[in-house]
Parts: C-alpha cells; sequence; structure tokens
C-alpha cells in the first residue's frame, strides 16, 4: 500500500526514518563506488537490498533481546500488536483497518476479539451513557 497525501505517520517514527536516512547517507559515502542504488529505504552497507533471513538474524531478534522479550515473536507479530494498541487506545475499528491496509474490517475484527480490555471498557462506556454521567 503507497503512502498517500491522507497517511499519516506517528511523530516518532519520522524522527527514526530521518535519523536512519541520515545513518544510511554515511553508509553511502562510506561505500564510495561499492554502493549499489536501488533508490531504498532499508538497504545493507552498499545499497542493496536486505535480505528476510538477514534482518531476522542481525536486527530483529537483537532488538527483541535488548528490550527484555525472551520469547518467540515473529516479525508479523508486530502488525498485530500495532493493530491490539491501537484499539485498546480506542482507536475506531475502521481507521486501525485503513492503517493495515484492509479491504475490510472483517479480518481487524480478529485483533479486537484479542483484546478485553476492550469489553470493559465499552461497558464503562455504556453504563455512563444509561446512568446519564455523559462522555468521560
Amino acid at each position: 500500500m503507497a503512502l498517500t497525501a491522507d497517511h499519516h505517520l506517528p511523530e516518532v517514527t519520522i524522527r527514526a526514518l530521518r535519523a536512519h536516512k541520515v545513518r544510511q547517507t554515511e553508509e553511502r559515502l562510506r561505500a564510495g563506488t561499492t554502493w549499489h542504488d536501488h533508490k531504498l529505504v532499508f538497504a545493507t552497507e552498499i545499497g542493496t537490498p536486505v535480505s528476510a533471513t538477514n534482518l531476522l538474524k542481525r536486527s530483529f531478534k537483537p532488538t527483541l533481546v535488548k528490550a527484555g522479550i525472551d520469547r518467540p515473536v515473529r516479525f508479523h507479530d508486530l502488525r498485530h500488536s500495532s493493530a491490539t494498541l491501537l484499539l485498546t487506545m480506542g482507536q475506531p475499528l475502521t481507521v486501525v483497518a485503513a492503517i493495515l491496509g484492509h479491504s475490510t474490517t472483517r479480518v481487524t475484527e480478529r485483533y479486537a476479539a484479542v483484546v478485553p480490555e476492550l469489553f470493559q471498557e465499552a461497558a464503562t462506556a455504556m453504563d455512563r451513557a444509561l446512568l446519564g454521567q455523559g462522555a468521560p
């Protein structure tokens, strides 16, 4: 899914991408004539595509260890985590579906099923509505 003008990135992501661009420019200068410019956002130290195996072994798994996560985590689990976090924070299902690139909310509904906190929040919201307490 290509980003268009109607897509927004979190500020923390924008800062990380800008810092990455600086590091990549430094790598390009160090590589000199051995740099292969494929116009990639994420590339090896010589500009070539990163293999999935190297990404997992050299970056993803060490990052998990550094974060203190000692259970198996698949790279795809990051999508699930993002969806779950957004839903827990009260973002509308339609917005989360659009962010994930789902054509309908039916796929995204799977994520909502694993977030029991959402049910408690819904019950609390209903209490407020029925008891005339309005929005929080």
